[in-house]
């Protein structure tokens, strides 16, 4: 799948939306339907990740933190990841 056909179902509202960015990032803009996941809480919620709806797109402010992020999951097994960069894609 290309990033662009990614970013498009994730619009759709298609899989599951995770912002890796902090709380407050999220409290002054958010993209619809995300949940919010701080890149270092992931850890605490990998249970629930893995039971998510695939795909799942992961995002942040410009991509670095959720690629991390993307790279993470992959690790612990969540296979269908993908970064979509910035949250404002989904806008």
């Amino acid at each position: 799948m290309t990033i662009e056909t990614a970013i498009e179902d994730a619009r759709k509202g298609n899989g599951t939306r995770i912002d890796v960015r902090t709380p407050e990032e999220v409290a002054e803009s958010a993209a619809p339907n995300a949940i919010n996941i701080p890149l270092d809480e992931l850890p605490q919620h990998l249970d629930k990740i893995r039971a998510m709806t695939a795909p799942v797109y992961v995002f942040c402010k410009s991509g670095g933190r959720s690629e991390a992020a993307k790279k993470w999951l992959v690790a612990q097994g969540v296979a269908d990841v993908t970064n979509i960069g910035s949250w404002k894609v989904l806008l």
